[in-house]
């Protein structure tokens, strides 16, 4: 009977430990990502960058025009 309750709390105790390790590393992959994602934000696009590049576009594609050909019958 002890026995079984030793081996009980061995296995529970293990599976706190296995818990906060896995819960731990997980965490601290999280934070190094956030880390990661706030030191390259400086050389993101904002909107604004975005809006000048939209109205560039806007104006070359405005600049060709798509017309049908017209064919004379012979």
């Amino acid at each position: 009977m002890v026995n079984a309750a030793l081996i009980t709390g061995c296995g529970v105790l293990v599976s706190i430990i296995s818990a906060i390790a896995i819960a731990s590393a997980r965490f601290g992959s999280l934070q190094s990502r956030v880390a990661t994602l706030e030191h390259a934000q400086d050389r993101m696009a904002t909107k604004d960058d975005l809006t000048s590049i939209k109205e560039s576009l806007a104006e070359i594609k405005g600049m060709f025009r798509l017309e049908l050909k017209d064919v004379g019958k012979s």
